[in-house]
């Protein structure tokens, strides 16, 4: 692999891993029908 592609893929992951550290517990913790439309607006 290319040195840049090397670094796309970690600037990639580095944008990807935070929202998802952020939205996992998020999620899981919503349940109700209200939070779901909700969720689902916002994704």
């Amino acid at each position: 692999m290319k040195p840049t592609v090397k670094m796309i893929l970690w600037t990639l992951l580095g944008l990807i891993l935070p929202f998802g550290a952020i939205w996992g517990p998020f999620l899981v913790k919503t349940k109700s029908e209200e939070e779901r439309r909700f969720r689902s607006r916002l994704l």
